[in-house]
């Protein structure tokens, strides 16, 4: 079976795999422990980005992590723009992950 992940790339799966992603899923031990998980991810790369732009408070919406982007760009050094940038990207991620569970 043929399955496709979030970037486009094609993978072969087992029936049996297919089978065992599709109960887990159902599951809402399952759904809790992603929740739980991706919710610290989210926390993780919003302290980090925090931490590099020296923000009293650490973003909570996808418009403060923008802002933050637009200020290391102006205000910061490469290393920061690439700390800020690659944080967004895990904060985005835990976002879009936790909107999938909900």
């Amino acid at each position: 079976m043929k399955v496709k992940s979030i970037n486009g790339q094609e993978f072969e799966i087992s029936h049996e795999e297919a089978k065992r992603i599709s109960a887990s899923l159902g599951n809402p031990s399952f759904k809790s422990e992603m929740r739980e998980f991706f919710t610290h991810y989210q926390h993780t790369a919003a302290e980090n980005i925090q931490k590099v732009t020296e923000s009293k408070e650490a973003p909570k919406s996808e418009k403060e992590v923008k802002e933050a982007i637009a200020e290391v760009i102006v205000y910061g050094t490469p290393e920061e723009v690439a700390e800020v940038l690659f944080e967004a990207m895990e904060w985005q991620t835990a976002y879009a992950n936790l909107k999938s569970i909900e």
